[in-house]
């Protein structure tokens, strides 16, 4: 289930449950509006039927979401693996990293490049490489020089962070789960 950011007429977000049939091709099962303000309240609430009418999936896939991530584990509980969706992730990097970068596309590209390598990675036997990758990529953010500090703050902030959840979204991690490459 992927929650879009309140672009529609009622700034509700769109839940798309989807599965990945047995061709190999995409199926939408449901869809879930949640209204905003108390978004963890009604995650739990979709999350409730989605279990009550199709049970609990082995794996499930979101943008991130904290109230969706709390939601997960108290309705499907350990169950069930909670990854995140690179093109979420991905939409992420360029919103919080690309500015940093200003002009200076060949920087961009050799950063997203690099983020790429780290992410498709699939080889377990590479986990204790991540740390090191992960410094990698970001001292070739911190090259950048654009930017006040304020927003350099939040963009290493940010890929911080993403750092610590590579369990959820790295290959290396994510492969030893059936997701056909989701």
């Amino acid at each position: 289930a992927a929650g879009r950011s309140l672009t529609n007429k009622y700034k509700l977000k769109l839940g798309c449950w989807t599965i990945v049939d047995h061709n190999g091709d995409t199926q939408i099962i449901a869809f879930s509006l949640v209204p905003p303000g108390e978004p963890k309240e009604a995650f739990i609430w979709a999350f409730a039927q989605f279990k009550k009418h199709l049970g609990a999936p082995t794996v499930i896939f979101t943008d991130g979401d904290p109230g969706m991530h709390s939601a997960i584990a108290l309705i499907f509980g350990d169950g069930t693996v909670h990854l995140f969706c690179l093109y979420h992730i991905y939409t992420n990097l360029f919103k919080h990293m690309s500015k940093l970068f200003g002009a200076d596309r060949t920087a961009w590209h050799a950063f997203v490049n690099r983020f790429w390598r780290i992410a498709k990675l699939s080889d377990s036997g590479t986990r204790a490489n991540f740390a090191t990758e992960w410094a990698e990529l970001t001292t070739l953010a911190q090259a950048s020089t654009c930017c006040d500090d304020k927003t350099r703050k939040l963009a290493f902030d940010w890929l911080r962070v993403l750092g610590t959840r590579a369990l959820r979204w790295a290959a290396r991690w994510t492969w030893e789960h059936l997701t056909l490459d989701v």
